[in-house]
């Protein structure tokens, strides 16, 4: 028999006795933990909630995501370069350009509610610096840049030190996007740091030369052989090769002295 004071379960010789207000919060526990998911495609969180993190989306091909940090300090025009993301996260549909309906990706935010990414498109990051295949969540306060996807088929360089990331194409190594690291976080920043150089010139010194195009690499490699710079052309397709002028300095460098000037 139950009285008003407490709820007791006996079994055998022992007794386990509960109070009517610890009885009342075991069941709400029990009422408040989530039911087991069914068998088949399913989403987990794969990291703990801490807040100074940037978050993780991992996409599966099945059709479903998860986030695994939250950081909630983030600005929503800021973008976070990501080496553990897989694809690229955009929270605001204004950033896309040639957005588009997809199939549904499932997304499990890290408090545990469920969100559906059902648009991507590009976002336009620089001059020459487009991302394609960003996904849309907007319940998500954060962008995040995939490393991963930065690198697919090669067409970027992704490097990172202990202060900076440097993006870069891969065809030409030019340098479009760079990263800033901001409390253990890199963010990217639209204008690359300047290099400044401090050279002492003098009207005197300036030199009006005009150097052909096709010779130029010729000249900044201290004047390379064409078989030298036909080998860098084949790493490096940028890398230009004049194959039909005779460059000069060369020709006189053979000398053992110069020519004598007629009378």
């Amino acid at each position: 028999q139950l009285d008003n004071d407490d709820v007791r379960s006996t079994k055998g010789t022992e007794s386990f006795t509960f109070t009517k207000s610890q009885y009342e919060k075991l069941v709400n526990l029990l009422q408040s933990t989530p039911a087991p998911q069914p068998a088949g495609p399913s989403t987990q969180v794969n990291g703990a909630s801490t807040s100074n993190l940037a978050s993780t989306f991992v996409h599966h091909s099945s059709g479903n995501a998860s986030i695994a940090y939250s950081y909630n300090n983030s600005s929503c025009g800021a973008w976070i370069i990501d080496s553990g993301a897989s694809d690229h996260i955009c929270s605001n549909l204004a950033l896309l350009d040639n957005h588009h309906e997809i199939v549904p990706i499932q997304v499990r935010m890290p408090n545990g509610t469920i969100a559906f990414a059902k648009h991507a498109g590009s976002v336009k990051l620089g001059p020459s610096f487009t991302v394609d295949n960003v996904l849309l969540v907007p319940e998500f306060s954060l962008n995040l840049l995939s490393v991963p996807r930065l690198t697919y088929n090669s067409k970027f360089v992704v490097s990172f030190d202990g202060l900076a990331c440097l993006i870069q194409e891969k065809r030409n190594l030019k340098m479009i996007g760079s990263g800033e690291l901001i409390e253990g976080l890199y963010y990217l920043t639209n204008k690359p740091k300047p290099v400044t150089v401090n050279i002492n010139t003098t009207p005197a010194q300036t030199s009006a030369i005009h150097i052909p195009t096709q010779a130029l690499w010729h000249f900044r490699l201290g004047h390379f052989s064409h078989a030298r710079l036909q080998l860098m052309q084949s790493y490096f397709p940028f890398v230009t090769l004049d194959t039909t002028s005779v460059c000069d300095i060369c020709h006189l460098a053979r000398h053992r002295k110069l020519p004598y000037k007629l009378n």
